[in-house]
């Protein structure tokens, strides 16, 4: 990466809102401390986090869709999630690069606000190109092994 765009990554927020959503890379409970969110319990503890109506979060590289709604959590395996009236969500985005859920295809989500849906959604890429650039980079190997097994 060239310099001034690290410096434009360094200068992001960790943590920012926008309208009712959040946008945090790890847990909102403590962005700073890179915690996942992977339990029930570490669950409860982001939605405690944050008052908007949506949290999207990342860092575990493992898609999730999880409602919260009369103090019930759901975790939801539809692609496709409602979040309504009385309802919040914290919806892990998953990657598009280094998956850890055992599908290499990059993960995404897609948000509309006006209707509060969310499409979590899934795109094949040329991972052997991506790899090869791994290992020019110099980086460690099982990175690029890792696009292959989606582990």
């Amino acid at each position: 990466m060239k310099p001034e765009n690290l410096e434009i990554l360094r200068g992001l927020p960790v943590d920012f809102v926008e309208g009712d959503a959040r946008f945090v890379h790890a847990s909102p409970d403590d962005p700073l401390a890179w915690n996942y969110v992977l339990t029930v319990t570490e669950a409860m503890a982001a939605f405690d986090a944050f008052a908007e109506r949506i949290c999207f979060i990342g860092h575990s590289h493992v898609p999730a869709r999880i409602l919260l709604s009369e103090g019930e959590l759901d975790v939801v395996g539809a692609a496709e999630i409602d979040v309504s009236e009385g309802t919040r969500a914290l919806v892990n985005v998953g990657s598009v690069g280094q998956p850890r859920d055992g599908d290499w295809r990059a993960s995404y989500a897609l948000w509309d606000p006006e209707s509060g849906r969310v499409s979590a959604r899934r795109v094949s890429y040329d991972q052997g190109a991506a790899s090869a650039k791994i290992l020019a980079a110099g980086l460690p190997e099982i990175l690029a092994r890792r696009l292959a097994l989606g582990r």
